[in-house]
């Protein structure tokens, strides 16, 4: 009995001890347990705290449906600013929910929506195999007609928001158009193109099916990144642009926000030192707030 008694001892102390280094990381900002914490539920950005109604969209775009919700805030405005998200390669809208749901209850309307195909789980129509960067430009600026018919919507406060390879799509979506009040990209995927050409020597090289984790992706979605010159085109935007990037990213290289904030015209660049492919804690909290005001001094007053 002594014999079971210590080992139940020692697990005690084990699971004390994971436990105990958890928490650590997680008060310092970094760790997995303050970044859990943060996908439980929303962050308070400011000491005024409105309702937020949350009603399901979908938007019709080369006759399949792109699927997502629409956050607004009760807070009695004629008017308003709208921040759409867009999520990264084989991620979902659900991931962005709470960070579009702590910008409204500040007072910003946020929309989130999965890209056709664009993920394993995508409550969306189409299919991973039939999924490009221009497919997903399509369903950006789908999305984007569809909230610019919103009473409340205001020319003065369109902005666009993405992560990974969604930041790249917002980025290149914003070039196109001259209706894009600010630009926000969080450790842009700035580097796809670049990838696809150290891949393949030429477009002949590249395979008619690639699986890429659980995703299937084609000859197409390679062959158009591969022909792809990102800064070219993403230098003809020349609103307000706020970039967020890890310094310990391990996916895409700091470095390319850096080219990126230097060609833009008018750009900032927050490096956050530590942080990885995503942010957590302290960071995602800090992150959120500079998005706000970025928004806020941006946008419509």
């Amino acid at each position: 009995m002594k014999k079971i008694l210590k080992i139940i001892g020692i697990i005690i102390l084990c699971i004390v001890i994971v436990a105990s280094v958890f928490i650590y990381r997680g008060i310092k900002g970094h760790g997995t347990l303050n970044f859990l914490s943060y996908l439980a539920g929303p962050f308070e950005l400011t000491d005024t705290v409105y309702e937020v109604q949350e009603n399901a969209i979908e938007v019709v775009n080369d006759n399949e449906t792109i699927r997502g919700k629409m956050f607004i805030p009760d807070d009695g405005a004629d008017t308003r600013n709208v921040v759409i998200l867009s999520h990264g390669f084989n991620c979902a809208c659900n991931l962005l929910e709470n960070k579009a749901k702590s910008l409204a209850a500040s007072g910003v309307a946020t929309v989130v929506f999965d890209f056709r195909g664009g993920s394993h789980n995508s409550q969306s129509d189409g299919t991973d195999t039939d999924m490009t960067v221009y497919t997903e430009i399509s369903d950006l600026n789908a999305v984007i007609d569809y909230v610019k018919q919103m009473e409340w919507f205001s020319e003065d406060g369109l902005f666009l928001m993405g992560e990974s390879f969604g930041g790249m799509v917002s980025a290149l979506t914003a070039a196109e158009r001259n209706d894009v009040s600010g630009l926000i990209l969080c450790f842009p995927a700035l580097h796809s193109a670049d990838s696809a050409r150290e891949n393949w020597e030429s477009v002949d090289d590249i395979p008619e099916t690639l699986a890429v984790g659980n995703m299937t992706t084609s000859k197409a979605f390679w062959e158009t990144l591969w022909n792809l010159d990102i800064f070219e085109k993403i230098s003809s935007y020349t609103g307000r642009v706020i970039i967020f990037h890890g310094t310990s990213d391990p996916n895409v290289d700091y470095h390319y926000s850096i080219k990126a904030n230097e060609i833009y015209e008018n750009s900032e660049l927050f490096l956050v030192e530590g942080a990885e492919h995503c942010f957590g804690g302290d960071d995602a909290l800090s992150v959120l707030k500079s998005i706000y005001y970025f928004v806020e001094d941006t946008g419509i007053k």
